[in-house]
């Protein structure tokens, strides 16, 4: 959404061709408010989401943060990423 407020009032998109380059399963939001102002829109996935695979290393580091999270700041970069957290 934040990116649409950066962009919506740059031009006039009636008639602009734009390519949304995105993950499998990303959201539609963004090509829905571009067609709503008339752009013509063309999604196409480019990356496929999928589960960590951590190294023995990660692994115990994931354990680490799991067995005391309050000595650590935990960034998450999307609902997925918090959702493969299990």
């Amino acid at each position: 959404e934040h990116l649409w407020e950066q962009l919506s009032e740059r031009r006039n998109w009636a008639g602009a061709r734009v390519l949304l380059l995105r993950g499998d399963g990303g959201r539609d939001w963004l090509a829905e408010r571009l067609a709503e102002c008339g752009a013509q829109v063309e999604a196409v996935t480019v990356y496929h989401r999928a589960g960590p695979c951590f190294s023995v290393a990660e692994q115990a580091l994931l354990d680490a943060v799991r067995a005391e999270p309050a000595a650590f700041v935990w960034l998450f970069s999307s609902a997925e990423a918090v959702g493969h957290l299990r």
